[in-house]
């Protein structure tokens, strides 16, 4: 079982959503890659665009999310769409693994062989413009209150800073579908939070063998002490060129709780895609 992590795809019915219009993205332009990295650089939660929503189902090939009842808070918008969103509410997923073989993986990890999870937290990256579109649809009558605004913005921090962003390869990921680059068009994140317990994510990547995955970055265990040699001799490796890039908050072990292809519609699981065709 591949222990890859990377992003999904979203495929949603919208009814109950209730949103601001997204822009749209320019039609045709071409963008510079240095413009769409500065853009993911300063990246900053819009509160101010913040939209209820009140039971809204999404279909993740194998898993269902539900947002029973809540806020969307997008980011700031990249090439014209919204692809990153907080969600601060009530909501649930719901996941059956493929086979007995996941299930068991499943099992392993979690104590059970099907997922039936509340989370009252999330962060969203959702690069389908079908799926953007049926978060942000319609106008808003109300606005957050402060609690929520807080909750959002403190969540929006840490996943910015978090090891799970960098190591997803989120960054490259969006850049390449700004870019056009039709293997990442519809790619998503769920990183999902309930109270105090550690979150876990849900994730499709296109591009892997097994698209469809379910998991939890554990973070390193180490005291201060130990923290600050590690961090030393982070950057002692970097002065001589190596682990360009990493930091403190990248360091952990995935726990791969499930992984498996990708469906189509009868159920049938779909090939590997590729981002060079023979």
């Amino acid at each position: 079982m591949s222990r890859a992590f990377l992003l999904a795809a979203l495929c949603a019915g919208a009814e109950g959503a209730r949103a601001a219009e997204a822009p749209a993205a320019p039609g045709g332009a071409a963008l510079e890659p240095k413009a769409v990295i500065a853009a993911l650089i300063e990246s900053s939660l819009d509160v101010a665009r913040a939209v209820p929503v009140t039971r809204l189902n999404l279909a993740v090939d194998l898993a269902e999310v539900r947002l029973e009842n809540g806020w969307l808070f997008p980011a700031t918008p990249l090439a014209g769409r919204v692809v990153e969103v907080v969600f601060i509410g009530e909501g649930r997923i719901s996941l059956v693994p493929p086979d007995a073989t996941e299930a068991g993986q499943l099992e392993l990890f979690t104590g059970e062989t099907r997922l039936d999870r509340p989370f009252d937290a999330a962060v969203f990256v959702v690069a389908s413009d079908t799926a953007s579109a049926a978060l942000f649809r319609r106008a808003v009558a109300s606005a957050p209150g402060a609690a929520e605004i807080e909750r959002a913005s403190a969540l929006w921090s840490r996943w910015q800073k978090s090891g799970e962003r960098r190591v997803l390869g989120v960054d490259a990921t969006l850049l390449a579908d700004a870019l056009g680059e039709a293997l990442y068009n519809g790619a998503f994140v769920a990183w999902l939070h309930q109270e105090d317990e550690p979150p876990f994510i849900f994730q499709i990547d296109p591009a892997a063998e097994d698209a469809v995955s379910l998991g939890r970055f554990a973070p390193i265990e180490a005291d201060e002490r130990e923290q600050r040699r590690i961090a030393r001799e982070l950057r002692t490796q970097q002065k001589k060129g190596r682990g360009l890039g990493l930091e403190l908050a990248d360091f952990g072990e995935w726990e791969q709780w499930m992984s498996a292809p990708m469906r189509d519609a009868t159920g049938k699981p779909l090939g590997r895609r590729t981002l060079f065709e023979p």
